[in-house]
Formats: C-alpha cells, sequence, structure tokens
C-alpha cells in the first residue's frame, strides 16, 4: 500500500500555500488531499453518528453508581428509622430513595474523576489525532518521504506522521481517524 505523509496545518492559507509547494516540488496533486479531522467522537462513523458504541468511562461510572446507590440507600434508610417519629412509617422509604439517588450522583461522578473518564476521549486522547486541518500526500521512496517532510516544516506544519493508504483524486479514501498516528517529526508553529 502507498506511503502518505500528512500533517496538521494551522491556518486555511498556509494549507493552500503548502499544498502548492507540494506541486512545485512535482508531486502529482491528485495525491494530495487536505481536509479537517473533526474532534474525537464526533467522526460521525457510525449510523446513528459518532465514532464509537459506547462512551469513554461508562465501564467506571457503573461502578461507582452501584457502590452510591448501595452506600446511599443504607444510610437514607438509617436515617429514615431515626426519623420514624417525625415522618411516619415510610420515612424509612424516603430515605433509602432519596440516599440511593445521592449516592448514584456522588458516585458515578467521583468514579469519574479517578478513572480520568472527565477527559475528551478518556486515557487515549495523548494518542488520537489533533482536531484540525490536515494536508496529506502520497510518496514513493525515501527522497520523496524526506523532500515532502523537509516542506511540511517549512509551512510550519505539526504532528507529521506516516501512514499507509490511498489518496484518490485529492481524496484519502481509507482515511480512519481513529487510529493511532506514527508520528515522525513534531515542530512547534510559526
Amino acid at each position: 500500500m502507498p506511503q502518505i505523509i500528512a500533517g496538521f496545518i494551522q491556518q486555511q492559507d498556509q494549507v493552500i500555500q503548502l499544498m502548492l509547494a507540494l506541486r512545485s516540488a512535482k508531486f502529482d496533486e491528485k495525491y494530495i488531499s487536505s481536509f479537517y479531522v473533526n474532534p474525537p467522537g464526533q467522526h460521525d462513523i457510525l449510523p446513528q453518528g459518532g465514532d464509537r458504541f459506547d462512551s469513554p468511562g461508562t465501564k467506571e461510572v457503573l461502578t461507582g453508581l452501584a457502590i452510591g446507590v448501595s452506600g446511599g440507600g443504607l444510610l437514607g434508610a438509617a436515617l429514615g428509622v431515626v426519623v420514624i417519629p417525625i415522618g411516619g412509617p415510610f420515612a424509612p422509604v424516603l430515605g433509602a430513595a432519596t440516599g440511593a439517588h445521592i449516592g448514584a450522583l456522588i458516585g458515578s461522578v467521583s468514579e469519574m474523576k479517578d478513572q480520568g473518564a472527565g477527559e475528551v476521549g478518556g486515557e487515549n486522547t495523548l494518542r488520537q489525532r489533533k482536531t484540525g486541518m490536515m494536508v496529506a500526500v502520497c510518496v514513493e521512496g525515501a527522497r520523496e518521504e524526506n523532500d515532502a517532510i523537509d516542506i511540511f516544516n517549512a509551512f510550519g506544519a505539526v504532528d507529521i506522521e506516516s501512514s499507509v493508504g490511498k489518496i484518490v483524486d485529492g481524496d484519502w479514501c481509507d482515511f480512519d481517524p481513529l487510529t493511532t498516528p506514527h508520528l515522525i517529526a513534531q515542530t512547534l508553529p510559526h
């Protein structure tokens, strides 16, 4: 499968200039692609939208939820027993229900914080592609690869990566935003 060099560009005019520079360096226009990479979770891959069947962090939330419901329910029922003279015979039931509800909220939120699931994308965020404009070009051989990397660096590309795939008529048709990028160079924006 063909080799692809790609990188993120900050501004639209830089994208255009980079693509023109690649064409000037004799890269074929139909093997150059530019497109916007959406934030994680918003790639619209699945029929119902999004790119995951399960939300990151839901596994941990269920543990916290169970702990919170049981702990809060017991505490609420105990408090309800104490206030039977004031609240009547249903006080333990109402106390248990209220305690379970509050415990569920506290337990699920605290477990999300403990597991880092409160961050966008959970623990895999650092290995996913950035959101923004990406330019990609097919290369053949080490010389073209080095030329492309030099051009990307000259135009301020960040998170330059090497991948495999097919660019057909300016469209990286088999691009998967969820794959872990193989970074080959990281530069600071100019």
